[in-house]
């Protein structure tokens, strides 16, 4: 009995030491569903929290302009931190940076699930924008590292199928946890499955870090974050406070000097932080063409642009099989 269980157990250490090998083929595949996994866990929490709204706002007494805070939070988060992925990466190592990120989403994906008032689940919000944010423009670089160039464009698709799936399912598990549950359990949803997503991620991802060194653009970086945030307070303020309130103004000023500051700069700076002339590229602008120049809203611009949800998943697939 006891040369049969330590039987089974070498044979577990050894389906484990094969499955950490990284000079097997199957390793890089673990790597692409490990973060796959991960990002298909933060898309899916985004979107049901989105349905839960409603109920947060009964449950605290927040008004339309508060309660769109907790979804703005989390974006305005993200977008300031993205730009900085490259460089923290550089620092603390991409596996260091990626097991953070996800650490600190499940964390404060649990919390939420404890807030006690709109401030509170705000703040929450803002320190899970911080872990999620990071997970997507992280993966393409361990799928780089460790896919060979004929092969990337399948992982790039199992990528894209996670990323278009988690909205569709966060939608539909959102609706019926706030519905039959309680809106606390939808932030609850990321907490189980994320751990076993840190587990994958500390067993499967290389240690990788990339040798060119990269600047932080502080410049850019602040110009941009004072636009956003001034941008963001004056447009859910102005309301309620007037719109020809000195506060309100000032904010619009500030936020206009910001915006320059920022264009200047990103347009002369040697590595900006968002090269401006990507908006040169005919695909890039379709989109802000089809929805401003014939003042199409934003659904009828999803309608030209894209296929419906639906097929999305396949279609990312198909689309990196046949990159």
């Amino acid at each position: 009995m006891a040369r049969s269980e330590i039987s089974s157990q070498l044979q577990a250490m050894s389906g484990l030491t094969r499955l950490l090998d990284p000079t097997r083929p199957s390793h890089r595949w673990w790597v692409a569903i490990t973060v796959t996994c991960s990002g298909f866990l933060v898309t899916m929490s985004q979107s049901a929290v989105q349905i839960a709204l409603p109920q947060i706002m009964t449950v605290f007494g927040l008004n339309i302009e508060q309660a769109q805070w907790l979804v703005t939070a989390y974006t305005i988060t993200g977008a300031l931190l993205v730009p900085a992925v490259g460089w923290l990466g550089q620092r603390l190592g991409n596996r260091t940076l990626y097991m953070i990120s996800l650490g600190i989403f499940i964390s404060a994906s649990a919390l939420c699930a404890c807030a006690w008032s709109g401030t509170s689940l705000m703040t929450l919000r803002i320190l899970q924008g911080l872990g999620g944010s990071p997970i997507p423009p992280m993966t393409m670089t361990f799928l780089s590292s460790v896919f060979p160039a004929e092969q990337r464009g399948k992982a790039m698709g199992l990528f894209g199928m996670g990323q278009t799936a988690g909205p569709i399912l966060g939608t539909v598990l959102g609706g019926y946890i706030t519905e039959y549950v309680s809106w606390r359990m939808v932030f609850l949803t990321a907490a189980a499955p994320g751990l076993l997503c840190l587990l994958l991620v500390w067993l499967v991802l290389p240690a990788v870090r990339e040798e060119r060194t990269q600047a932080l653009d502080v410049l850019g970086l602040s110009s941009m974050s004072l636009f956003l945030v001034s941008l963001l307070v004056a447009l859910s303020q102005g309301q309620q406070e007037g719109w020809d309130t000195p506060f309100i103004q000032r904010l619009c000023l500030l936020a206009g000097v910001a915006l320059l500051v920022f264009l200047a700069w990103e347009w002369c700076a040697k590595a900006p932080m968002i090269d401006l002339r990507l908006y040169a590229n005919r695909t890039f602008a379709a989109g802000l063409h089809w929805q401003h120049v014939p003042a199409s809203d934003s659904g009828a611009t999803a309608t030209r642009l894209y296929p419906s949800p639906g097929w999305l998943c396949p279609l990312a697939w198909l689309c990196g099989v046949g990159a």
